[in-house]
């Protein structure tokens, strides 16, 4: 069984995600910010964190993501929007907030990718729309959306590498997958 936390972090209040299981082995998914709460949660409940799950590069979902990495905890994006995690322009950082760079330790760039992490088991789903590089994540009974749908509406794609018609074909995509429950970015 896995358990998931959520921690609404920053201004926009984008939900990040920490997942484990009874072993104890944890994926956080999008920390936008707030790393002492995150961290805390970690600490308190004596969570293994395997990897760190990124749906897409826009500041708000990767904020917290260096001193994290800084602990050793391995960095997840999709190939397309990996130049997001070193640029605080395409970032939109340089904009709306302060956060540090760093560099992903992993990319993927296969649709329907699965990955197994720390015993999890990930499909990456890429859905393209809100950014080049937007993926969604279905572990166990759960999907895991980013910007790309929320519970009633779907992110922007006015952004430099946003698409509209993209993201509609991904939402039209994402109706396989309704069984699951969803998790939103916000």
């Amino acid at each position: 069984m896995i358990n998931v936390e959520k921690i609404v972090c920053g201004l926009l209040k984008e939900n990040c995600y920490i997942l484990y299981d009874s072993n104890k082995n944890a994926l956080i998914i999008d920390p936008g910010g707030h790393f002492d709460t995150i961290h805390n949660f970690i600490l308190q409940n004596w969570l293994n964190v395997c990897g760190i799950l990124l749906t897409h590069g826009h500041f708000d979902h990767i904020g917290a993501v260096k001193p994290l990495q800084d602990l050793g905890y391995k960095v997840y994006i999709h190939q397309l929007d990996s130049d997001k995690c070193s640029n605080l322009e395409l970032s939109l950082a340089k904009q709306f907030s302060r956060i540090e760079t760093f560099v992903p330790d992993y990319t993927f760039e296969c649709d329907k990718q699965v990955l197994n992490i720390g015993g999890f088991e990930v499909t990456v789903l890429h859905t393209p729309g809100h950014s080049k590089g937007s993926c969604c994540f279905c572990i166990d009974k759960y999907l895991f959306s980013g910007d790309t749908l929320f519970h009633n509406g779907y992110g922007r794609t006015d952004f430099y590498d946003g698409n509209s018609g993209q993201l509609f074909e991904s939402l039209n995509l994402l109706k396989n997958y309704a069984h699951l429950q969803l998790m939103p970015g916000h």
